[in-house]
């Protein structure tokens, strides 16, 4: 296919980038990686939706097109699992029912209760749409889920559960902490804005726990903007939980410990720091962090990562 002339129109909507195909490229398209185990057949569609994506940039509708055909070979991956696991076809019965039954199989790395929901909402918004939409960057984490959700079919069932369950229960310990956090490591303390356990490789031996947290920190004088807070990134390799809380040890033997403020005086400091600076922090900040300027998903990052290990 010749290239056309230019970017384009539409695009401008939702960035200011220079109309130039590497920076689209940055912006707008997302890593395709998929496991070598995966069905040809996916792969194949994942090729076609490749080209989708780099020709959007002279023709924004194709990038719509890639996102449906993204939504439609996640179903077929999923039945393709469900006949390789099962050993026979899942037919016509609902892609509701298909996704129920490989999450009770433990084939969803997923926390949102609501996110496979949201999924098949998009699929079947798309799918019998009553009229044109424009997705727009949204477009992009669509298709970033998809491939994770493709990926995590050709994970190990049984690390996904003893991760999850393992992630789940450093996030409820972390709820029972009213008071406010503290994230101690070695001898230095920090009381947290927010503090989360972003991913647990267990591929690994001995696995590694990878914990954030957001400590407070100072407030650059007449500052008005929003200010996207520091993040401490400790990744552990052994882990226990106690009545003094939470304790990861590194692999260069330096110890984290997570517990609830107790102290009087640090509940009064982080009290403080709360009610006068909470309103400068950036918005839904949630359990991400900065990386090379740019925000990003703790989750959704570690996430392709463990995906691309053997």
């Amino acid at each position: 296919m010749n290239d056309l002339p230019c970017l384009d129109e539409t695009w401008t909507a939702f960035t200011s980038f220079s109309a130039n195909r590497k920076a689209f490229a940055k912006e707008f398209i997302p890593d395709l990686y998929l496991k070598p185990s995966v069905h040809k057949d996916v792969r194949d569609n994942f090729e076609v939706i490749g080209k989708l994506l780099e020709h959007s940039y002279y023709v924004y509708k194709f990038y719509d097109i890639a996102v449906l055909k993204s939504l439609l070979t996640l179903e077929m991956a999923l039945k393709l699992q469900y006949k390789k696991k099962y050993s026979y076809d899942w037919g016509k019965r609902s892609l509701r029912s298909l996704m129920d039954l490989m999450k009770k199989a433990n084939y969803f790395e997923v926390y949102n209760k609501e996110f496979l929901n949201h999924v098949r909402e998009i699929r079947n918004l798309l799918t019998h749409a009553t009229q044109h939409t424009v997705s727009g960057p949204n477009g992009r984490v669509i298709i970033e889920n998809v491939v994770a959700l493709i990926n995590g079919l050709y994970e190990s069932p049984a690390l996904r559960l003893k991760r999850m369950k393992l992630t789940s229960k450093i996030i409820n310990q972390l709820y029972r902490y009213k008071r406010g956090i503290k994230c101690q490591v070695g001898s230095k303390p920090y009381l947290a804005i927010n503090a989360w356990p972003a991913f647990i490789n267990n591929k690994k031996s001995p696995k590694e726990i990878h914990f954030y947290f957001h400590p407070i920190f100072i407030i650059p004088e007449n500052n008005t903007n929003w200010i996207i807070p520091p993040t401490v990134h400790f990744i552990g390799r052994s882990i226990r939980f106690s009545e003094d809380g939470i304790s990861m040890e590194n692999e260069l033997g330096e110890m984290l410990l997570i517990s609830e403020i107790t102290n009087t005086v640090e509940k009064e400091e982080y009290d403080n720091w709360m009610n006068a600076y909470k309103s400068y922090i950036y918005p839904n900040v949630g359990y991400s962090t900065k990386l090379d300027g740019e925000m990003i998903d703790t989750f959704s990052s570690h996430l392709r990562e463990f995906h691309k290990q053997g």
